[in-house]
């Protein structure tokens, strides 16, 4: 069954340095079809950008059909103990 709502997070990194060269900040968007994919993405790219000190910005659920927009980071943040 189709649905509508889709959830997004952005995890984020300030500024670092790799093999010597330094970078400024950057994030990586992550586009899921549920609750629970969202929390996994979110925790696999907070592991895999480890040395980049990543965080987890932002993220929301949005309804596609009402253009309904939630904000959803505090309730992600503390349900993951970020």
């Amino acid at each position: 069954m189709y649905s509508n709502t889709l959830y997004y997070g952005s995890i984020c990194w300030d500024d670092y340095s790799s093999k010597g060269v330094f970078i400024d900040g950057a994030e990586q968007v992550i586009t899921c079809f549920s609750y629970e994919e969202l929390k996994e993405s979110i925790l696999e790219l907070l592991e895999e950008y480890s040395s980049r000190n990543a965080y987890l910005e932002c993220a929301s659920k949005e309804d596609d059909q009402t253009n309904n927009v939630e904000d959803i980071t505090e309730t992600i943040k503390k349900e993951l103990m970020l």
